[in-house]
């Protein structure tokens, strides 16, 4: 058997990692030959690999799920060096078998693009995101002063409220921030009044002054004061373009990350600087969603709703990638103030679509994110071979998980959700090819107390995952290093 470059799972202060085991070894982030041994343990034939007859179809799924067992809830509970882990959890396993699907990143086309922007600022113009940014009117100066006050209202409460183990700040910079937020206040409300009312009364008084450089060091051209002009050479160069809307919205732009081979996104996002003034709807999560809609079907059928999150004044729906009849992950892999294996690079995200409705009437989107959109080359099969459920939950008990906690703070993680599902890996030797595989992903929360401290600080995203073990040959998935 070819040698694996394998990082192995270990305990340490460090990595926080997996028991030792005489047995086997639990391994962490397969190298670029594991993909081979994989294969062959989900029963895939070497020539199914981008090889013979090419399947690019992921929108039926005829074969059900009647051959895996698992428990309908799963509870252990283990000690480890620096930290504990509870699991009281539902164990999900989907109605149709997991497939491998080979895909690529997917370069959107003008012509998307240009539905996107159209459905979104309508006819109005487009301009430089540069300009946009040193526009100032009476409404974008006020929505500054509102900001400002209300961080003073935050700064305002008592210390302790304020005070954060994880990023300390002393009473004395508290002052001094206060004294700044209002110095910056009485600055701006001298500018709001004499700044211009409109978008376009703010254009034409810079259109006066012809070439000139702004407070914060711009460069203003007379060539940014007009509208640009998107087209079929230039769509995915354009790094962001705005445009002003109706009465109620002070402007929408939007870029292409065309740049990031892994993790290509598309970005628009709407701003009402008047939202407060605009009339409550008894608008609904299912209303959002069919408002929506027009913005999902121009992606086709790919994408499904696999959550919505409300506050108070929008709902954020996400829709997730379906391949034969599997919606991948909606997960994130770490908590942001977590060493993830000593890694700075972010993790690739699944192909997903965010979408923000307003709750308030009238309804329009706030934002739209299309992150790494992503083409089928081949189902491999539909029908992966998997590991069995207690061997799925060995490796688990032996690793735990492999996000790190520093020596001063005492981890409790609580394991809800134990989700067998499908995510994308990379494609060994391949640059921006990936395949989709079945995994188990492991999600929770954690509380955290500081040593010394009394004050805890709690993680309660839903979509947490602690723990990532390929269902097939039951390695650890690095979701920095994608595999």
């Amino acid at each position: 058997m070819k040698k694996l470059i394998l990082i192995i799972c270990f305990v340490s202060l460090f990595f926080g990692a997996c028991k030792e085991t005489p047995n086997k070894e639990v391994v962490v982030g397969k190298g670029e030959e594991g993909l081979e041994e994989m294969l062959e343990l989900a029963g895939v034939n070497q020539e199914g690999l981008s090889a013979g007859k090419i399947d690019k179809d992921v929108s039926y799924y005829t074969i059900p799920s009647t051959m895996y067992k698992a428990p309908e809830i799963y509870k252990n509970y283990i000690e480890y060096e620096n930290y504990g882990m509870n699991i009281e959890a539902d164990v999900i396993v989907p109605e149709y078998a997991l497939p491998i699907v080979e895909v690529q990143i997917e370069k959107l086309s003008f012509e998307t693009i240009s539905e996107f922007i159209n459905m979104t600022t309508g006819s109005e113009d487009l301009y430089s995101i540069d300009l946009i940014n040193e526009i100032e009117t009476k409404d974008t100066i006020q929505a500054s002063i509102d900001g400002l006050l209300n961080e003073l209202e935050y700064l305002s409460r008592p210390y302790e409220e304020i005070y954060n183990p994880s990023d300390p700040i002393t009473q004395e910079n508290v002052n001094e921030l206060i004294k700044s937020i209002n110095q910056r206040i009485s600055e701006l409300s001298i500018k709001l009044e004499t700044a211009p009312e409109t978008f376009e009364e703010a254009i034409s008084l810079l259109k006066d002054k012809g070439e000139f450089e702004t407070e914060t060091g711009v460069k203003i051209y007379p060539s940014m004061l007009e509208p640009k002009e998107i087209t079929s050479s230039n769509y995915d160069s354009i790094p962001c373009s705005l445009g002003a809307m109706d009465s109620y919205c002070n402007y929408t732009y939007y870029y292409i990350d065309a740049e990031n081979k892994y993790n290509q996104q598309l970005h628009f996002k709407t701003r009402k600087l008047n939202y407060s003034d605009m009339p409550f709807g008894d608008t609904t999560a299912d209303e959002a969603i069919t408002f929506a809609q027009p913005y999902v079907e121009l992606l086709g059928d790919r994408l499904v709703v696999a959550g919505v999150e409300e506050d108070e004044v929008k709902y954020e729906i996400t829709y997730m990638r379906m391949y034969c009849g599997i919606k991948s992950a909606l997960m994130f892999s770490s908590p942001s103030d977590i060493s993830y294996l000593g890694s700075t690079e972010r993790p690739y995200k699944q192909e997903q679509l965010v979408i923000q409705v307003s709750k308030k009437i009238p309804m329009y989107i706030q934002g739209i994110d299309y992150y790494s959109p992503l083409a089928v080359s081949n189902v491999v099969t539909r029908d992966a071979k998997l590991l069995p459920f207690d061997e799925i939950t060995e490796i688990q008990e032996r690793c735990g998980t492999i996000h790190t906690f520093d020596s001063e703070s005492k981890v409790e993680i609580t394991i809800n959700r134990i989700q067998l599902e499908v995510i994308r890996v990379r494609k060994p030797n391949a640059e921006g090819e990936f395949i989709i595989i079945p995994v188990w992903n492991f999600y929770g929360t954690e509380t955290r107390t500081w040593n010394g401290l009394e004050r805890t600080a709690e993680n309660q995203n839903e979509y947490q995952t602690y723990l990532t073990i390929n269902a097939i040959d039951g390695s650890i998935i690095d979701m920095h290093k994608q595999y």
